[in-house]
């Protein structure tokens, strides 16, 4: 008699422990998987609607493998289920649906078209392929998946929320499509092994830490309206960050703070900011482009927002500076001269804002009926101060690539650039602010691009010489 009762506890531990294959209406679930809870795999045909769905989240702690390509989800109106929904539209995987859950595979159900808060949350998935027709992805649906590795999202997706992916720190390769117009915040912060990502050209937001502590090496910033704050915070990893096509009018707080290895603007900074908010740059390794042309419209600049960050020999300060917050230029060893010839009136300062920087040996250009009152100034005095007219070099020779001539003009179609210092990349911009071409690596103190191809009758070149220095030059065709 033992060995027959063990024989049949036998028999139903292996039952339970086979893949299930079963049709099921929407709410009958339960009835189709009967006692075969204990399932590892479960494929379901028919329909299902949300009480199924927290069914399986409850009852089917197994589960590794689901399978609902083969059922519909239907409408859910009735008593409030585990996770406090009580009506969940056709279409729609409801909040926290699988929170928690030991799920490595999912395939979707034929009609989804939503994802909600949570719903994968935790799970052990792998890889997602999110099915077209999905509209929406709730916030941190997928969030702290730690064995996510790739995730494709199609072109109907037109709203993430925040936190989509937060914490997956497996997750490697991350498609999106337009018409996403905001990667919102947090979307993947924490996803340290995540070295790449083609931002669709349709996004014009990057929200509120939605890089941060992410494993990305480079980025492409092209027609972005704003960053928010600490977007790409502690990045320790990233490398090349390229604005370009409409520049961002604005960039948060702490946007790129402490990202140790990143040089920010390669094709300069943009030149539509009114303000660095505080610790924007901080601590990064080099910013390019604080020129006239880069700098022309800033009017505040904020605490540490360029401290302890490379900016170059030579820094401009426009027209419009109004106020300079603590220590916001602070450590700035490899800076010779400053331009302040624009300046009409001493802007407010916060304290100690050029710390650590050798003032006595540093040149501090002004405009000759400026120079008494530079000179009498608090932090301002203990520089070695000049009186220039505004565009003068002030300095004679050799030529370094902050004060290389550097001359361009047309010759039929053909653009000719020369320069006194080597030219190391060169870019063509049409009027509105679209590149229209790049070239890189160009070591050259000649060189001749071809316009042919563009149909603008002027255009702005930013010519790059040396690591930081971008020299910007107008002219019609």
């Amino acid at each position: 008699m033992k060995h027959i009762i063990a024989f049949s506890i036998s028999a139903a531990a292996a039952l339970s422990a086979v893949a299930l294959d079963v049709n099921s209406t929407a709410g009958k679930l339960a009835e189709a998987v009967g006692s075969a809870t204990d399932a590892p795999s479960l494929k379901v045909s028919g329909s299902v609607n949300a009480a199924d769905l927290m069914f399986i989240h409850s009852e089917m702690g197994a589960l590794t493998s689901l399978d609902l390509s083969g059922a519909t989800i239907d409408e859910y109106d009735g008593e409030p289920l585990l996770n406090s929904v009580a009506y969940s539209p056709a279409g729609a995987i409801p909040p926290a649906a699988f929170l928690g859950m030991k799920l490595s595979s999912f395939a979707f159900p034929s009609n989804t078209a939503s994802i909600g808060e949570g719903a994968f949350a935790a799970t052990s998935l792998e890889s997602v392929a999110v099915p077209a027709g999905v509209a929406s992805i709730g916030n941190s649906a997928f969030a702290d998946a730690l064995r996510l590795a790739s995730v494709t999202l199609p072109s109907t997706v037109s709203r993430l929320g925040t936190g989509t992916f937060r914490g997956c720190s497996s997750l490697a390769s991350a498609t999106l499509a337009a018409p996403l117009a905001e990667i919102p915040a947090a979307t993947f912060c924490g996803c340290s092994s995540l070295r790449s990502l083609a931002i669709p050209a349709s996004v014009r937001v990057i929200g509120e830490k939605a890089f941060a502590n992410s494993g990305l090496t480079s980025v492409t910033l092209n027609d972005i309206d704003s960053i928010a704050p600490w977007a790409f915070l502690g990045c320790a990893e990233l490398g090349v960050v390229t604005f370009s096509g409409n520049l961002p009018r604005a960039i948060g707080q702490g946007a790129f703070f402490r990202d140790a290895n990143a040089e920010v603007g390669a094709a300069g900074l943009p030149g539509t900011l009114s303000e660095v908010a505080p610790h924007t740059f901080t601590g990064v390794k080099a910013v390019s482009g604080l020129g006239a042309a880069e700098a022309s419209s800033i009017g505040e600049i904020g605490e540490y927002a360029l401290a302890y960050t490379s900016v170059g020999e030579s820094v401009y300060l426009p027209a419009e500076l109004r106020k300079v917050g603590d220590s916001a230029f602070a450590n700035w060893t490899g800076v010779r001269s400053i331009d302040a010839t624009d300046l009409s009136d001493l802007p407010e300062i916060g304290d100690d804002i050029f710390g650590n920087l050798d003032k006595p040996n540093t040149t501090l250009y002004v405009a000759p009926d400026m120079l008494d009152t530079f000179k009498a100034a608090p932090q301002w005095k203990e520089f070695k101060i000049e009186a220039k007219t505004s565009g003068e070099t002030g300095i004679d020779a050799p030529p370094t690539p902050e004060t290389a001539e550097v001359t361009a003009r047309f010759e039929g179609t053909l653009l000719r650039l020369t320069s006194t210092f080597e030219i190391t990349a060169v870019e063509l911009y049409d009027l509105s602010g679209l590149r229209l071409a790049f070239i890189p690596a160009v070591s050259s103190l000649d060189f001749t691009l071809d316009a042919a191809p563009f149909s603008s009758p002027a255009y702005i070149v930013r010519i790059h010489l040396g690591p930081t220095a971008v020299h910007l030059l107008k002219l019609a065709r």
